[in-house]
């Protein structure tokens, strides 16, 4: 990216305040995992047990698609992560 396009984007988040901060943590609170799972329920017991279903097993196929897909990208882009992990593991170990 940019540098110019990130001090951009740095600006506009010192200028807007405490008011985007607080858009964001709210709309970070809605993609936690409890908060999905209790909407889903929520529609799948009130609204639509089909749409309910569709939902829950859209969200399960994204969980897995992406948990694979970050294995790949650490393990075959980013060997070293691995390497510094195991580093960092036996370190800890270490009196």
């Amino acid at each position: 990216m940019d540098i110019n396009i990130l001090l951009a984007l740095q600006e506009f988040r010192n200028g807007s305040g405490a008011f985007l901060a607080d858009f964001l943590s709210k709309m970070t609170f809605f993609g936690e995992m409890n908060t999905v799972l209790i909407i889903m329920a929520i529609i799948y017991w009130c609204v639509s047990k089909d749409f309910g279903q569709y939902l829950l097993m859209g969200w399960c196929g994204n969980r897995i698609i992406n948990g694979f897909l970050q294995m790949f990208y650490i393990s075959y882009i980013f060997p070293w992560c691995i390497k510094l992990a195991e580093y960092k593991k036996d370190e800890k170990e270490r009196p």
